[in-house]
């Protein structure tokens, strides 16, 4: 994921050259999950532009009663601008997101118990891996606050297809839910800051 951040890092600072085309910034949102969320838009048509974003959890702890999830996700995503100048004003976009999550889950303490056996179980912990892709929409608004500050909020419903593999025994796919959560309707919703150059 390092190495996936400074490639991109590296490939933003050769358009330097070109005043006021990308932008690059952080979802604060995203900080009040313990997750690190950097995009990097970019535009390529007067009215147009496409948007890399990136995020990593390095592990949600104790924030859910019943689970703990660690992981990662990028969404490229291309927007449209209906002021006709790329990067300022209203806009819609389009995205693909593909994540990927470890989690641990305590059966005996979630909300949605997958068999009746389980509210008997002494905090009987289940683990596995969660792989999701999915589609969406998002719309926004983006300021410019000062010459090169500038304020992103969107909101945006994607669906996912989510693939799960559970690694403790004794237990199936089916009854891994915290892999239900990610597979569905996804909201999404964000309030970036970032710095145009």
């Amino acid at each position: 994921m390092k190495k996936t951040l400074l490639c991109l890092a590296v490939l933003l600072s050769a358009h330097l050259g070109h005043a006021q085309k990308t932008v690059v910034k952080i979802n604060t949102v995203s900080l009040l999950y313990r997750t690190a969320s950097v995009l990097a838009e970019r535009q390529v048509h007067p009215a147009a532009s496409v948007q890399l974003g990136m995020f990593y959890t390095p592990n949600t702890g104790k924030m859910f009663d019943d689970r703990e999830l660690s992981g990662f996700g990028i969404t490229p995503e291309v927007r449209f601008y209906t002021s006709g100048i790329a990067l300022q004003g209203f806009y819609l976009g389009l995205y693909t997101r593909y994540q990927h999550f470890q989690a641990h889950e305590d059966i005996k303490q979630s909300m949605f118990p997958t068999r009746p056996e389980d509210n008997n179980l002494p905090g009987r912990p289940i683990e596995g891996s969660i792989n999701a892709v999915g589609l969406g929409m998002t719309a926004g608004y983006q300021f410019a606050l000062t010459k090169r500050l500038r304020l992103d909020p969107f909101v945006g419903l994607g669906f996912n297809i989510a693939f799960s593999n559970v690694t403790t025994p004794g237990f199936t796919n089916h009854e891994f839910y915290t892999a239900r959560t990610h597979d569905g309707a996804e909201p999404r919703l964000g309030l970036a800051v970032g710095y145009a150059f």
